[in-house]
Protein backbone atom coordinates (compact mmCIF):
# COMPACT_ATOMS: atom_id res chain seq x y z
CA UNK A 1 0.00 0.00 0.00
CA UNK A 2 1.34 3.51 -0.61
CA UNK A 3 1.90 4.38 3.26
CA UNK A 4 4.93 1.26 3.16
CA UNK A 5 5.88 2.49 -0.02
CA UNK A 6 6.58 6.20 1.10
CA UNK A 7 8.08 4.74 4.05
CA UNK A 8 10.96 2.53 1.90
CA UNK A 9 10.85 5.20 -0.48
CA UNK A 10 12.59 7.59 2.09
CA UNK A 11 14.87 4.69 3.62
CA UNK A 12 16.18 3.99 0.16
CA UNK A 13 16.80 8.06 -0.39
CA UNK A 14 18.47 8.53 2.49
CA UNK A 15 21.17 5.74 0.83
CA UNK A 16 21.12 7.30 -2.00
CA UNK A 17 21.73 10.53 -0.56
CA UNK A 18 25.06 9.24 1.06
CA UNK A 19 27.83 10.82 -2.00
CA UNK A 20 29.82 6.84 -0.73
CA UNK A 21 27.01 5.57 -2.22
CA UNK A 22 28.64 7.03 -5.69
CA UNK A 23 25.72 5.41 -7.88
CA UNK A 24 25.91 1.91 -6.61
CA UNK A 25 29.83 1.64 -7.61
CA UNK A 26 30.85 1.52 -4.04
CA UNK A 27 32.70 -2.03 -3.42
CA UNK A 28 36.28 -0.74 -3.99
CA UNK A 29 35.46 2.31 -1.63
CA UNK A 30 34.30 2.91 1.16
CA UNK A 31 30.02 1.88 1.93
CA UNK A 32 27.46 4.63 2.21
CA UNK A 33 27.15 3.95 5.90
CA UNK A 34 25.52 7.43 7.04
CA UNK A 35 22.50 6.46 4.22
CA UNK A 36 22.63 3.06 5.50
CA UNK A 37 22.52 3.64 9.29
CA UNK A 38 19.87 6.43 8.28
CA UNK A 39 17.51 4.06 6.36
CA UNK A 40 17.65 1.75 9.32
CA UNK A 41 16.75 4.17 11.67
CA UNK A 42 13.48 4.23 9.47
CA UNK A 43 13.06 0.83 9.23
CA UNK A 44 13.43 0.20 12.90
CA UNK A 45 10.20 3.11 12.85
CA UNK A 46 8.33 1.29 10.74
CA UNK A 47 8.60 -1.76 12.34
CA UNK A 48 7.79 -0.87 15.89
CA UNK A 49 4.63 0.89 17.18
CA UNK A 50 4.48 4.51 19.05
CA UNK A 51 2.70 2.41 21.86
CA UNK A 52 5.89 0.31 22.31
CA UNK A 53 7.58 3.23 22.61
CA UNK A 54 5.55 5.23 24.84
CA UNK A 55 6.19 2.08 27.22
CA UNK A 56 9.89 1.49 26.70
CA UNK A 57 10.94 5.19 26.46
CA UNK A 58 8.53 7.90 27.05
CA UNK A 59 9.85 11.13 26.79
CA UNK A 60 13.20 10.21 28.89
CA UNK A 61 16.23 11.86 28.63
CA UNK A 62 19.10 9.72 28.20
CA UNK A 63 21.71 9.70 30.91
CA UNK A 64 24.64 8.82 28.26
CA UNK A 65 24.11 12.24 26.83
CA UNK A 66 26.75 14.70 26.86
CA UNK A 67 26.92 18.31 26.18
CA UNK A 68 29.11 19.23 22.28
CA UNK A 69 29.00 21.90 20.00
CA UNK A 70 25.81 20.77 18.65
CA UNK A 71 23.73 21.15 22.02
CA UNK A 72 20.09 20.92 21.87
CA UNK A 73 20.77 18.85 18.94
CA UNK A 74 22.57 16.43 20.50
CA UNK A 75 20.85 12.88 20.89
CA UNK A 76 19.65 13.04 24.37
CA UNK A 77 16.37 10.97 24.43
CA UNK A 78 16.49 7.54 24.87
CA UNK A 79 14.29 7.14 21.84
CA UNK A 80 16.90 8.82 19.90
CA UNK A 81 19.87 6.93 21.11
CA UNK A 82 18.18 3.36 21.02
CA UNK A 83 17.61 4.51 17.51
CA UNK A 84 21.12 4.93 16.65
CA UNK A 85 22.26 1.90 18.32
CA UNK A 86 19.94 0.09 16.12
CA UNK A 87 20.78 1.17 13.16
CA UNK A 88 24.89 0.40 13.81
CA UNK A 89 24.26 -3.03 14.21
CA UNK A 90 24.81 -5.15 11.22
CA UNK A 91 26.67 -2.63 9.10
CA UNK A 92 28.96 -5.66 7.73
CA UNK A 93 25.70 -7.49 7.25
CA UNK A 94 23.86 -5.35 5.18
CA UNK A 95 24.57 -4.53 1.33
CA UNK A 96 23.49 -0.98 0.52
CA UNK A 97 22.47 -2.15 -3.06
CA UNK A 98 21.07 -5.33 -2.07
CA UNK A 99 18.85 -3.41 0.18
CA UNK A 100 17.83 -0.89 -2.26
CA UNK A 101 16.54 -3.49 -4.90
CA UNK A 102 14.66 -5.77 -2.12
CA UNK A 103 13.01 -2.52 -1.09
CA UNK A 104 11.93 -1.68 -4.63
CA UNK A 105 10.83 -5.51 -5.19
CA UNK A 106 8.69 -5.26 -2.11
CA UNK A 107 6.88 -2.37 -3.39
CA UNK A 108 6.35 -4.17 -6.92
CA UNK A 109 4.67 -7.27 -5.33
CA UNK A 110 0.78 -7.64 -5.02
CA UNK A 111 -1.77 -10.12 -5.05
CA UNK A 112 -4.37 -8.43 -7.21
CA UNK A 113 -4.43 -9.90 -10.36
CA UNK A 114 -6.67 -8.67 -13.40
CA UNK A 115 -10.61 -9.38 -12.67
CA UNK A 116 -13.37 -7.93 -14.68
CA UNK A 117 -12.37 -5.64 -17.46
CA UNK A 118 -9.21 -6.15 -16.41
CA UNK A 119 -9.26 -4.04 -13.25
CA UNK A 120 -7.32 -5.36 -10.45
CA UNK A 121 -8.92 -7.49 -8.31
CA UNK A 122 -7.69 -8.81 -4.95
CA UNK A 123 -10.49 -11.72 -5.39
CA UNK A 124 -9.04 -12.85 -8.40
CA UNK A 125 -5.57 -13.00 -7.13
CA UNK A 126 -6.24 -14.98 -4.48
CA UNK A 127 -9.41 -17.32 -6.74
CA UNK A 128 -6.76 -20.35 -6.52
CA UNK A 129 -5.86 -20.22 -3.28
CA UNK A 130 -8.00 -23.43 -1.64
CA UNK A 131 -6.22 -24.30 0.69
CA UNK A 132 -7.23 -23.53 4.77
CA UNK A 133 -6.13 -20.30 5.35
CA UNK A 134 -4.46 -18.22 8.46
CA UNK A 135 -4.63 -14.90 8.23
CA UNK A 136 -3.55 -12.21 11.20
CA UNK A 137 -3.52 -8.85 11.01
CA UNK A 138 -2.05 -6.95 13.91
CA UNK A 139 -3.27 -3.46 15.63
CA UNK A 140 -0.52 -0.57 15.10
CA UNK A 141 1.37 -2.47 12.09
CA UNK A 142 2.52 0.45 9.58
CA UNK A 143 4.03 -1.79 7.28
CA UNK A 144 0.64 -4.20 6.53
CA UNK A 145 -2.22 -2.83 8.10
CA UNK A 146 -5.26 -4.53 9.48
CA UNK A 147 -7.59 -3.04 7.01
CA UNK A 148 -5.73 -5.22 4.29
CA UNK A 149 -5.52 -8.83 6.33
CA UNK A 150 -9.51 -8.09 6.50
CA UNK A 151 -9.50 -7.53 3.23
CA UNK A 152 -7.91 -10.87 2.15
CA UNK A 153 -9.67 -12.97 4.50
CA UNK A 154 -13.03 -11.41 2.84
CA UNK A 155 -11.38 -12.31 -0.65
CA UNK A 156 -10.60 -15.63 0.21
CA UNK A 157 -14.10 -16.82 0.93
CA UNK A 158 -15.66 -14.52 -1.64
CA UNK A 159 -14.13 -16.71 -3.79
CA UNK A 160 -14.83 -20.23 -2.14
CA UNK A 161 -12.12 -20.83 0.09
CA UNK A 162 -14.21 -22.21 3.47
CA UNK A 163 -11.13 -23.09 5.56
CA UNK A 164 -10.16 -19.55 6.49
CA UNK A 165 -9.41 -18.17 10.04
CA UNK A 166 -8.85 -14.74 10.49
CA UNK A 167 -7.49 -13.44 13.56
CA UNK A 168 -6.64 -9.83 15.09
CA UNK A 169 -4.02 -9.13 17.32
CA UNK A 170 -3.38 -5.66 19.49
CA UNK A 171 0.17 -6.39 19.76
CA UNK A 172 2.20 -3.46 20.84
CA UNK A 173 4.80 -4.71 18.84
CA UNK A 174 3.09 -3.87 15.40
CA UNK A 175 4.54 -5.33 12.48
CA UNK A 176 7.75 -7.08 14.50
CA UNK A 177 5.27 -8.97 16.52
CA UNK A 178 5.91 -12.07 14.21
CA UNK A 179 9.31 -11.97 15.85
CA UNK A 180 8.54 -10.39 19.12
CA UNK A 181 5.24 -11.71 19.81
CA UNK A 182 5.42 -15.82 19.36
CA UNK A 183 3.42 -16.00 22.97
CA UNK A 184 0.45 -14.61 20.69
CA UNK A 185 1.43 -15.85 17.51
CA UNK A 186 2.76 -19.48 17.92
CA UNK A 187 -0.82 -21.16 19.61
CA UNK A 188 -2.60 -19.22 16.51
CA UNK A 189 0.12 -21.20 13.66
CA UNK A 190 -0.37 -24.58 15.87
CA UNK A 191 -3.76 -24.68 16.09
CA UNK A 192 -4.13 -23.77 12.63
CA UNK A 193 -1.64 -26.64 11.75
CA UNK A 194 -3.45 -29.35 13.89
CA UNK A 195 -6.96 -28.30 13.43
CA UNK A 196 -8.67 -31.06 11.63
CA UNK A 197 -9.99 -29.23 8.63
CA UNK A 198 -12.56 -32.19 6.81
CA UNK A 199 -14.85 -30.33 9.93
CA UNK A 200 -14.62 -27.04 8.31
CA UNK A 201 -12.90 -23.57 9.69
CA UNK A 202 -13.31 -23.12 13.47
CA UNK A 203 -13.86 -19.53 14.86
CA UNK A 204 -11.73 -17.83 16.39
CA UNK A 205 -12.75 -15.87 19.74
CA UNK A 206 -10.90 -12.90 17.47
CA UNK A 207 -12.54 -12.81 14.99
CA UNK A 208 -13.64 -9.70 13.19
CA UNK A 209 -17.21 -10.01 11.77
Amino acid sequence: WPGSIAFRHAERQAIMSDPDWNGGDYYDGRPPLVGLRLARQVGTITYRSGREWQQRFGQRRSRASKASARGVLDDEFEIERYLLGQSKTGDKDHDPNTMLWISRAIDSFTLEEPGECGKPSLAAGLAAAKQPALVVGVKHDMLFPVWQQREMAKALRAVGNECVVYCELDSVFGHAAFLHDAAAIGPLVKGHLEQDWCVGAPRSPREKK
